[in-house]
């Protein structure tokens, strides 16, 4: 990644002027501005996925024809061209090169040749085309072409040319919320990868956002994002983005943004990379129209880190719809579900939500209340008046609660709560659950805020559905160990809850529990099951189960050894029938008298084991899922027909947690953040996975450098250095585990370092860990790696990421994230010409020059190359030079170079002898100075220029070091 320029070679320019002027020969100077040039920039064709390429001047004549008959009577399209990678330019064999008309049918096709050449040849009328080059990996690109006559009048055949250059596949998803409230703020998310199989080079996303949407910040994995807001669309839609180059092309008024990921390359491979936005809806927007959210992902140096050909992948975009009011339905049935009667109130909450700062009148909030649900209360009207009420004694109606006004704040602006329960009997008189076989009904009803805003009528609406069951169950569990984080040995407490209606009389009632692999069942003094009911006779009490032996009547448990699954049967009945009740579970409203709600809670316990039965004796490690599911089971006492209802719970063992950071630079301890590395430096970087059970599957730990500032390569010796109590750093090149890293020891597994150079991976892989104990353990690895002389920009912010990979025992991938942010320190040069003095000059008079060399970046510029073309632009008009003199500003004189070689084609070098020194240094700028006589062969008014160059420099000393 450059930054600021794209090549390997820069030249930093100066155009000095000198002008005669007057008829006796004095001589006046004028200085220029100092600007910048690059010699090694070529015209290059700027890959896009929707590319115009229309030029009539194209020779038609270099196209191939020899399969083609000139004297037929119609006449033939004919396209060719050729398709070379980004990579390397090379030649790309096999792309299949597609023609559409522009209704979008296709005309023909081929695929290119072992040259990467194609023709194509067909009749049509037409003369436009899209022409599409496409190759799996690689991003599709599509250009319009228009078709010119030969030059050759007795060539009746219209010709095209077009050539392609394929690389990898940006993709850009956008995930916005569908409905924002004005004038508050939301986050949204941009999610970039790469679908193809090159590495790209400098991803960024090109971002449209209407002007309603305010655009405030965004982070990468909790870091601050650079972000470029390159301006408004004008009249003519269309912007250039500063970073690619590329046009973009969006609605006037729009504004667009650059979104620069701190990632030097995206490969193939690598996590797909999600920014969060923050961002704020204006008040002035539109309500109801859909505002679009438009993104482009783009490489902006393409398939080459020194690249100059961006690829931009194709359009997403997320709607959001402007509001200035949400209501929402929430209640407090467990599950969503209820037991029917008087003794199961069930709360319901309204939330009304106003745009901050925006004020709505009238409002209105109505709930319509379904037939099979009995209103009991407002609890909470919020400050409203009740202005329609249900009925208290029939089923369903409208409950209505008028506000004068309501102006918005952050956060919820009204609550009401109020209560229903399901009756016996519904509106129309008949019974809400059938008595004969308790089938289960639905509760559904709708919530509705209406209100005047601006004189527009604005309003919102919330769906809730409640399951109305004679019998209903839920299930709980806790992790009761401390810590509460779910890993072997650990004890979980499972609360199964369970309700018989009101209107309904149970026997038979069993609870079955299916508890799943991985789990042992406790029936030790300490966590003897047990149930906590309440009866129409009186209650809470407590009922012990008895667990000797098994089976007995009470309950049995019975582990099936194939799979690990441990099924558990809980007689409620028998249970009651041998503490003296009846046995039958009857509602409490069931005989005309209500004696309260008939409901129970069974409490039992169950050990999380260190190896699953499935796979076979294979410990249990991070992310495994630990299941349990219930059903309970009776038989209504007046039909005799079954009914039941099931509910589940799971815990998910511990994950490992992750971290990152700079150990040293250079040997030394980091200063910062920022952490400025300037190219030489060696960064020890210290990655560390904490891992709760010591038994992972697929454990791979993957970190990325960003190309090229580090490079993976740099690691030849894959073996560790030996660990020493001080955490001495490595060498460049080379890794070690930390003193405090116990996951080796504990595992007897060392890491295998893999490296991958198109990848620019680092891979540390531990495959299967594994500890009969489930201790906690510390995966803990320093490693060292050089920043590269390669050209980059100076200030540059780039991201090295951790991602941490490992499996459950069932073939589930789990994977984390972390980065540490580096700033380039590189140097920056400037230069600067002056000349004293400059009027009143004449033939024979001296003029002395001023060259000012100045380093503005945070690196040492090395090998420093500078060009005066005096002599060769003005020979004539330059009588002599002297007193050639070169020092450092604030520092001594050079000494012992050619100081005239500034004169010619190769240049004055100062070498690695005099660098020009960072923008902090005191001899960040060198000095030269020479004398000038005028030749008598100057005349009035002319214009004598000439031109300084910085034609190279480097960022490294020794003579390796990439020129910048």
């Amino acid at each position: 990644m450059l930054g600021s320029w794209d090549k390997n070679k820069t030249i930093l320019t100066i155009l000095f002027v000198l002008t005669v002027l007057c008829a006796s020969g004095a001589v006046t100077a004028a200085e220029n501005s100092n600007y910048i040039t690059d010699n090694n920039i070529t015209s290059e064709l700027s890959l896009a996925n929707s590319i115009n390429n229309n030029d009539p001047s194209q020779d038609q004549q270099n196209i191939p024809t020899s399969s083609l008959n000139p004297s037929s009577h119609f006449s033939e399209s004919i396209i060719s061209g050729n398709v070379i990678r980004c990579t390397n330019g090379s030649s790309f064999p096999g792309v299949t090169v597609s023609v559409k008309s522009p209704e979008g049918t296709e005309v023909a096709r081929t695929t290119t040749d072992s040259d990467g050449f194609y023709i194509i040849s067909f009749a049509s009328n037409e003369k436009n085309f899209y022409v599409s080059a496409s190759y799996p990996g690689h991003m599709t690109l599509t250009k319009f072409l228009t078709l010119m006559a030969s030059n050759n009048a007795d060539d009746p055949n219209f010709y095209g040319q077009l050539n392609f250059q394929l690389g990898p596949e940006p993709t850009l998803s956008i995930n916005a919320p569908s409905s924002q409230l004005v004038n508050e703020t939301f986050d949204f998310t941009i999610t970039f990868d790469n679908a193809g199989d090159e590495t790209g080079f400098g991803p960024t996303v090109q971002l449209i956002l209407p002007p309603e949407i305010q655009f405030n910040s965004a982070t990468f994995l909790g870091a601050p994002v650079s972000v470029t807001n390159v301006g408004t669309f004008p009249v003519s839609g269309e912007l250039v983005d500063p970073l690619s180059g590329l046009t973009v092309t969006g609605t006037p008024g729009f504004q667009l943004y650059i979104f620069e990921y701190p990632l030097g390359s995206f490969t193939t491979g690598q996590p797909p990379a999600t920014i969060n936005i923050n961002a704020l809806l204006l008040g002035n927007s539109e309500l109801g129209v859909p505002l679009n959210i438009t993104g482009y992902p783009v490489f902006r140096f393409g398939a080459n880190e020194v690249g100059t050909n961006p690829i931009r992948g194709h359009e997403s975009t997320a709607q959001v719809t402007p509001t200035v009011i949400q209501i929402t339905k929430t209640s407090n049935a467990p599950e969503r579900e209820t037991a029917t009667g008087r003794n199961y109130p069930i709360t319901y909450t309204l939330t009304v939500d106003v745009a901050n700062g925006q004020t709505i009148n009238l409002v209105e909030v109505a709930d319509l209340i379904p037939g099979n649900l009995q209103f009991l209360q407002v609890l909470n009207s919020a400050g409203g008046t009740v202005t329609q009420q249900p009925s208290l004694t029939i089923p369903g109606g409208l409950l209505q609660i008028m506000f004068s006004s309501i102006t918005g704040v952050l956060g919820p602006d009204r609550i009401i709560t109020y209560e229903v329960y399901a009756p016996k009997f519904d509106n129309n008189s008949q019974h809400v659950l059938d008595e004969t076989t308790g089938s289960w009904a639905l509760a559904n009803n709708t919530a509705n805020v209406t209100g005047i805003y601006n004189g527009i009528n604005v309003f919102s609406n919330s769906t809730y559905s409640v399951t109305l069951k004679p019998l209903a169950i839920q299930k709980g569990v806790a992790d009761v160990s401390t810590p509460p984080s779910p890993k072997p040995t650990d004890i979980l407490r499972y609360t199964t809850n369970f309700q018989v209606s009101d209107y309904f009389s149970m026997g038979n009632v069993i609870i079955t529990d299916v508890m799943g692999d991985g789990q042992r069942f406790l029936t030790d003094p300490s966590y003897i099951p047990s149930v906590v009911l309440h009866l129409p006779s009186g209650g809470p009490f407590t009922l012990e189960f008895d667990v000797t032996p098994n089976p007995n009547p009470q309950m049995s448990w019975t582990y099936n050894p194939t799979n690990g699954i441990t099924t558990i049967v809980f007689n409620i009945t028998r249970l009651l029938i041998d503490n003296g009740y009846s046995g039958i579970l009857e509602g409490g409203n069931y005989t005309g008298t209500n004696y309260g709600a008939t409901a129970g809670t069974l409490t039992y316990w169950s050990e999380i084991k260190l190896n699953l039965t499935e796979p076979i004796n294979h410990p249990i490690v991070s992310n495994d899922m630990i299941d349990n599911t219930v059903t309970i089971d009776a038989n209504l006492v007046n039909s005799g027909h079954g009914v039941s209802d099931g509910s589940r719970s799971e815990v998910v063992i511990v994950a490992p947690s992750i971290c990152k950071q700079i150990y040293k630079i250079n040997g030394n301890d980091p200063i910062g953040p920022p952490y400025i590395i300037r190219p030489g430096d060696t960064v020890t970087f210290s990655i560390c996975v904490n891992v709760p059970t010591t038994n992972l599957e697929n454990f791979i730990l993957i970190d990325y450098l960003p190309i090229p500032f580090l490079r993976a390569t740099e690691f030849v010796d894959l073996n560790p250095v030996p660990k020493d109590q001080y955490d001495t750093p490595p060498p460049a090149g080379r890794w070690k585990l930390a003193w405090d890293d116990t996951l080796s020891t504990l595992s007897g597994v060392t890491p295998t370092l893999i490296i991958d150079a198109t990848q620019n991976t680092l891979t540390f892989f531990y495959g299967e860990i594994h500890n009969s104990t489930q201790p906690q353990s510390l995966a803990h690895i320093l490693f060292t790696v050089t920043a590269t002389g390669d050209p980059m920009a100076d200030g540059l912010y780039l991201t090295n990421l951790l991602n941490v990979v490992h499996n459950n025992n069932f073939d589930e991938s789990f994977s984390d994230n972390t980065i540490v942010s580096i700033v380039t320190g590189e140097p920056a040069l400037t230069i600067n010409k002056m000349a004293t003095p400059t009027t009143n000059l004449q033939a024979g008079d001296e003029v002395t020059y001023t060259i000012l060399i100045s380093n503005t970046g945070n690196a040492p510029a090395y090998n420093v190359i500078v060009t005066d073309n005096l002599l060769t632009s003005n020979p004539s008009y330059i009588a002599s030079i002297s007193n050639i003199v070169a020092s450092y500003v604030n520092g001594p004189t050079i000494t012992g170079l050619n100081l005239m070689d500034l004169f010619t084609t190769g240049g004055l070098n100062f070498t690695a002898l005099y660098p020009i020194f960072s923008v902090v240094d005191e001899n960040n700028t060198i000095n030269i100075t020479y004398t000038v006589v005028l030749n008598d062969t100057v005349y009035p008014r002319q214009v004598i220029d000439n031109t300084v160059n910085i034609t190279k420099y480097t960022s490294l000393p020794y003579p390796k070091a990439l020129t910048m």
